[in-house]
């Protein structure tokens, strides 16, 4: 007992003592300084503010928030705030009272950095430049070790006024007057849009990475998909030779070489309480140069002189988005810099949206944090694969326990708003549906009640067919999403034929794309042609050659599909077919019959099993809460390859092999831009009726849509092949050919060749056996982007023919294309 309370009593003397000593210590530090900085004008948070307090130059910076917050054992002598583009404003000692927060509010100078005069000399940025560019790898975490981290990221929507409405309020009228104050008040209790998410990253050198949004609130919606878009917006980190921004490609002002690209001004220098130097350094494009570049401010710490803070956003502001980003770096475990947060502002102004004639500006604000950063945890490789990004089961029900946890900050009364009244809308507009149509939409989709419309069968226009009106459609989980049933009918005004079909598709795995199709079609295909797993997408060039196609066969066909993932980068579509081709032309070809005597046909029942493939090394995909998947890209070449067996069995009457192969890789220069490369080709083992060879891939017109992979000076059906080679390049160089800030078409150098052979039959009837055994070769210009409208670009393009088959009037070897390009 006694024991009991002599313990006792030292416990409490030693708590009482250790909170005396506690309280020294406290009382023995000042308090901190803290405050926020933003501009005067605009009330928006200024990121990265120069803050120096110490006579010899030591210093912070403010948070990517505008916030800031000194703590220092030594007497503060005044404070200096100091930012690219602004007045520098100062603040006395006497009038520094710790404890208070302070709002520190600047002015905007009215001029801006592509006013400064450059003079001849060595530039002190330039050496600093070097060093961050040298770096690069060692600083980059992605190049260093794996490591995982928790991000909570927040986006809101609202509308830039004051640029609506900039007249004086004595010439604006009472009826606008009154909408400015109506909207005003609207805007001030709630945004236009709100959306919240948290994510939970792995990473494990060289290229694994695993991205799982856990938790998703979206204004209007319970469908989490927008938040799969918010975190594709910019590059994890700023140490790629070329950065990434809402999917285009910039050159890295820290990119080796980038001296003789970038104009750097060193605006500051300041210590840090570690006495690490950090250089403020601004940048943009030197005049003359032309390229994809940024313009901006780097803070580099001479700590391995890695990146400490910067802001970016595109030199070129053409277009209908102008997005701004903002990186925040810390040394994290006294090892690696790594981004602990990023800011996106997105500007999205309508080339055609005003009011009172100035453009309609919506404003995205973009924050997210990245919390419980860990590096050099041990990961498997079996906790990675082919899926980049993917939303959990559930993330739109969190509670609101499991959020604040990761909230940086509460929800403010303007959040709460917003969820509260767009959730409201949403619900009587039905916004999830709308978002499901748009998805459905990009997968070729239209849905209609328990059918899914496939839009691009309702009209459609090619020179044999003329305009083909139609509707094709299958039906979708409504009725069960194991099993759909589909069907079309087509006429052709030019060909006055009427072609329908039918199929049952059995969904074996949605998440993996497998499927089993038993199928029925009577429709017509183009003579001598073939192709590969995929249809090209909607927005390819590719699309437009179909436009072309002057000769069709009529094909009944009674086929069974399968299609499975049969290696993790190989998707494999293997069939057996049963089809009876009809020609429309005159062509025939002779046969002999029982009895030994030569007969013409027209008519070709073919039996074919075959293997379709696609092979994409290292490819990755975002997938959707509905399982839908996004390809992500690869950075390494794409593989189609076919194999296909005639087979003498259920009517067939050619018995054959037939292998097609093409293989399309761009290689990405900042320099030089995008080289394009595609390499096809095709092989039959034996003499084959014509409608079962190769025709040469031409896409000729005399003025025409360009088409990608295909000879532009070559008519269609003009050679035929059992055996065939072609090579497409293409030099794209973008806008780096011309200096005019005003005009900068794309321009495209293009060169194709290609070898084809055919071995004699004499059983071809009206058909000229030609082929480019000598050699095709053509080149030509691209003008792309002559003319924008909104997100698409308009130009021109020229070819020339030349070599062994050159036409003998010059005229007739050029042809004229028009250019179509979709740009973000």
């Amino acid at each position: 007992m006694r024991r009991s309370v002599k313990t006792f009593i030292i416990l409490l003397l030693s708590g009482w003592i250790l909170t005396q000593v506690s309280g020294q210590a406290v009382s023995g530090q000042p308090e901190p300084i803290r405050g926020r900085i933003i501009d005067r004008q605009t009330r928006r948070p200024l990121a990265f503010v120069n803050i120096t307090y110490l006579a010899s130059g030591q210093g912070t910076v403010s948070n990517i928030d505008g916030a800031f917050s000194i703590s220092t054992a030594r007497d503060i002598d005044f404070l200096r705030f100091s930012y690219v583009g602004y007045h520098p404003r100062f603040i006395g000692k006497g009038d520094i009272r710790p404890g208070e927060s302070l709002l520190i509010e600047l002015d905007r100078k009215a001029y801006d950095i592509e006013e400064v005069t450059v003079l001849p000399g060595i530039n002190p940025a330039h050496r600093i430049i070097r060093l961050a560019s040298a770096n690069r790898k060692l600083n980059n975490p992605e190049q260093q070790r794996s490591f995982s981290y928790a991000s909570y990221s927040k986006m809101y929507f609202t509308m830039d006024i004051d640029s609506m409405f900039r007249s004086s309020k004595d010439s604006i009228p009472g009826d606008v007057e009154s909408a400015r104050q109506d909207l005003e008040e609207f805007l001030e209790k709630q945004h236009l849009f709100l959306m919240e998410f948290v994510s939970q990253r792995k990473f494990k050198p060289p290229d694994k990475n695993k991205e799982v949004v856990t938790a998703s609130r979206v204004s209007g919606f319970r469908d989490p998909s927008f938040t799969m878009l918010a975190s594709q917006i910019q590059s994890f980190s700023f140490y790629d030779e070329l950065f990434i921004i809402w999917d285009k490609k910039y050159l890295n002002p820290i990119s080796s070489g980038s001296t003789r690209k970038y104009l750097f001004i060193l605006e500051d220098t300041m210590y840090t309480e570690q006495m690490d130097s950090l250089f403020v350094i601004s940048y943009r494009p030197l005049n003359g140069r032309n390229f994809d570049g940024l313009k901006g401010i780097l803070h580099i710490n001479s700590r391995g002189y890695a990146i400490q803070n910067v802001i970016a956003e595109a030199a070129e502001t053409a277009g209908i988005f102008r997005i701004r980003i903002q990186q925040k770096y810390e040394y994290i475990e006294d090892k690696q810099w790594f981004p602990v947060q990023l800011n996106t502002d997105i500007i999205l102004s309508p080339n055609n949206a005003e009011t009172n004639r100035e453009p309609v500006k919506l404003l995205g604000i973009g924050k997210s944090y990245l919390s419980d950063i860990r590096l050099d945890p041990e990961f498997s490789n079996r906790e990675f694969n082919h899926i980049e990004l993917e939303v959990e089961d559930g993330a739109h029900k969190q509670d609101e326990n499991y959020w604040s946890q990761y909230r940086v900050n509460p929800l403010t009364m303007k959040d709460s708003n917003t969820y509260h009244f767009i959730d409201s809308v949403g619900e009587q507009v039905h916004l999830d549906r709308t978002l499901k149509v748009f998805e459905t939409f990009a997968s070729g989709y239209i849905p209609i009640g328990f059918l899914n419309l496939d839009y691009r069968s309702l009209i459609h226009w090619n020179q044999y067919e003329g305009f083909r009106f139609g509707a094709a459609a299958e039906t979708n989980e409504k009725i069960a999403w194991w099993f759909s049933i589909g069907g079309k009918i087509a006429y052709g005004t030019g060909d006055k034929g009427l072609k329908y079909g039918g199929h049952l598709k059995l969904n074996l795995n949605h998440r993996q794309d497998a499927w089993l199709k038993f199928k029925y079609d009577n429709d017509v295909v183009e003579t001598a042609g073939f192709r590969f797993i995929d249809r090209p997408p909607i927005i390819s060039s590719a699309v437009f050659r179909s436009f072309l196609i002057a000769e069709k066969d009529i094909m009944e066909e009674k086929a069974v599909v399968l299609q499975f993932p049969a290696l993790r980068y190989v998707r494999v579509n293997t069939y057996l077919s049963q089809a009876t081709r009809f020609v429309t032309s005159d062509y025939r070809y002779l046969v002999n019959t029982p009895e030994g005597e030569e007969h013409e046909v027209d008519r070709f029942p073919v039996t074919e099993t075959g293997v379709l493939l696609r092979y994409a090394h290292k490819e990755k995909f975002l997938e959707t809460p509905r399982g839908n998947r996004l390809s992500l890209g690869t950075s390494y070449p794409v593989l189609y390859a076919n194999i296909r067996l005639g087979l003498p069995l259920l009517g067939g009457e050619y018995e054959y092999t037939k292998l097609e192969a093409k293989i399309t890789k761009t290689f990405v220069s900042k320099s030089l831009g995008d080289t394009k490369i595609a390499l096809a080709g095709g092989w039959a083992d034996r003499d084959l009726p014509y409608p079962l060879l190769y025709a040469g891939i031409g896409s000729y017109a005399a003025f025409t849509i360009e088409t990608e992979h295909s000879f532009a000076t070559m008519r269609l059906n003009e050679f035929v092949s059992d055996r065939f080679a072609n090579l497409y390049f293409q030099q794209d160089f973008g806008k780096l050919l011309f200096s005019s800030r005003r005009f900068q078409p794309g321009i495209v150098l293009a060169t194709s060749g290609g070898f084809g052979k055919l071995s004699y039959n004499p059983s071809h009837v009206n058909l000229d056996q030609k082929s480019y055994e000598k050699g095709y070769y053509e080149s030509g210009v691209l003008f792309n982007n002559l003319l924008r409208q909104w997100f698409i670009g308009y130009g021109l393009g020229v070819f020339y023919r030349y070599g062994p088959y050159s036409l003998p009037k010059t005229i007739d070897n050029f042809a004229f294309k028009f250019t179509i390009r979709f740009n973000l």
